[in-house]
């Protein structure tokens, strides 16, 4: 699952740098459009946070525009009771995957961590992206506690 979903992770954090957009675009043909890169990037970001917001912006990039290519991206599977949705390309597939998984679909605790959306391998609690972030924030939570309670006695 979580390799299905690399490439949304990593929109999610791409940078603003032209550098970055077309390292991005090059490795990605066809994603997303250059010039709608950073657009996506922020929605995906809105829709990372949850919410209804993000249910409207996953509902316009998986139903509507602008990568809808077929007015009809869903069939009934009577048999199933179920709806089955079709992705029109890649990003569709990509952000229907995130979909079934939503409630692990994270935004790092730590302020200043470099690649702050991601999804939580197994824990759906999971507030930090990596150990290294966890540790990290630990230890500014000490420092804290330390600078606010030092020569405070007991």
């Amino acid at each position: 699952m979580l390799n299905k979903l690399s490439i949304l992770v990593e929109l999610a954090n791409l940078g603003d740098s032209p550098e970055a957009i077309k390292k991005f675009s090059k490795s990605h043909r066809g994603y997303t459009a250059p010039t709608d890169t950073l657009n996506v990037r922020d929605q995906l970001r809105e829709l990372w946070r949850g919410g209804t917001h993000a249910d409207r912006i996953a509902t316009r990039f998986l139903c509507e525009g602008p990568f809808l290519v077929s007015t009809m991206n869903a069939r009934v599977d009577w048999r199933r009771g179920t709806l089955v949705y079709k992705p029109q390309n890649q990003f569709q597939a990509d952000l229907y995957e995130l979909l079934k998984c939503s409630d692990r679909a994270k935004v790092c605790a730590r302020p200043d961590c470099p690649a702050p959306y991601f999804i939580a391998s197994n824990r759906i609690s999971a507030r930090y992206c990596s150990t290294d972030c966890r540790a990290s924030a630990l230890l500014e939570a000490k420092r804290k506690w330390w600078k606010e309670n030092r020569g405070k006695r007991a």
